[in-house]
């Protein structure tokens, strides 16, 4: 489970990144005249997509389609501009980070990593390496991911974007098997958050980093934390369906959901809700393993045991309501 705030907002800082060149400048090099034009250019459209998601961050649909729309015309604005011939990594920056934006991981990491190549110490290389991080999931390729999000931490001190590597970070190490490095890195990201987005997935993470180290008390504690947490954006749906949240591979996301329909069980009050609860992790357990099986995903066994712990805890439910429903009415 990652979580991945779009970069149009965030790249938006070229006049930090260098000074504009002069009148004199751009008549001595007018290639140098004409990437600031491109830069221009492609950054007003980068701010109209940024203004999209900022005024609902959580928004699918339409509001989604128009950001997608007003990225990939910064994309097209660049290609046009022949944006790789031009003197300005600035440029490189913002196409590798929209090329990702738009789902082109390979393009972006090859764009993203001649921008590193070229300007490594650029203020715009935190986020950079953050972004090839994300391309670096979602292609399968987890040294590269976590070597991203290790040099993003390095170089990032803005709080809550420093607690989503720390926990992506986490994520990574999970997949690698690297169980106590992930739990660190999710304890860290929860001490570094104050965004209810932000603590809610950290709590997952750490609650499945958990369960897989073979703590399950502890898991079900931090997992029904946070699914205590809604985001009242989307309807008060679970933070483990939003937007900007991704899964590696994608069926581990029912993994995660029938942890939380156990913890959730574990809580429950009544008999009813808590059979309810059951039977949502028996669904999501058969969710996750009809696609993991197959794949070999190396978390199997663990699905399998919770699984037939949620049989077990749904007879014994059956068998302590039996005596009660099989009572017969006094004799009048």
């Amino acid at each position: 489970m990652k979580s991945w705030f779009p970069s149009a907002a965030l790249m938006l800082l070229s006049g930090t990144a260098a000074a504009s060149p002069s009148v004199w400048t751009k008549a001595r090099d007018p290639e140098r005249g004409r990437a600031e034009q491109t830069l221009v250019a492609a950054e007003r459209m980068a701010d109209y997509a940024a203004e999209v998601r900022s005024d609902a961050p959580y928004a699918d649909g339409d509001r989604q389609r128009m950001y997608t729309d007003f990225m990939r015309a910064v994309v097209a604005e660049l290609e046009l501009a022949q944006v790789s011939k031009l003197p300005d990594p600035r440029l490189r920056f913002l196409y590798g980070s929209a090329l990702v934006d738009i789902g082109r991981d390979e393009s972006g990491r090859r764009a993203l990593r001649r921008a590193l190549t070229e300007a490594p110490d650029s203020p715009l290389a935190a986020r950079a390496w953050f972004e090839l991080a994300i391309a670096s999931a979602r292609a399968g390729d987890p040294a590269t991911e976590f070597e991203g999000y290790t040099r993003a931490l390095e170089r990032t001190w803005e709080g809550e974007l420093h607690a989503v590597q720390e926990m992506n970070r986490g994520e990574s190490s999970m997949v690698a098997g690297r169980l106590r490095a992930a739990i660190e890195d999710y304890r860290r990201a929860l001490d570094d958050s104050s965004s209810p987005e932000t603590q809610a997935l950290a709590l997952w993470g750490l609650g499945v980093a958990l369960e897989r180290a073979g703590d399950l008390p502890s898991a079900l504690e931090a997992v029904g934390r946070a699914s205590q947490i809604r985001m009242f954006g989307i309807g008060g749906a679970s933070v483990l369906d939003l937007p900007s949240v991704f899964f590696v591979p994608a069926y581990d996301v029912h993994y995660y959901k029938a942890l939380g329909a156990m913890a959730d069980s574990r809580a429950a009050e009544h008999p009813a809700e808590k059979k309810l609860d059951l039977e949502v992790a028996l669904f999501e357990w058969d969710r996750y393993l009809e696609q993991a099986e197959p794949d070999a995903h190396v978390w199997v066994g663990n699905a399998k045991r919770l699984r037939a712990r949620c049989e077990r805890d749904l007879e014994k439910l059956k068998h302590e309501r039996a005596p009660r429903a099989a009572r017969k009415a006094p004799a009048r």
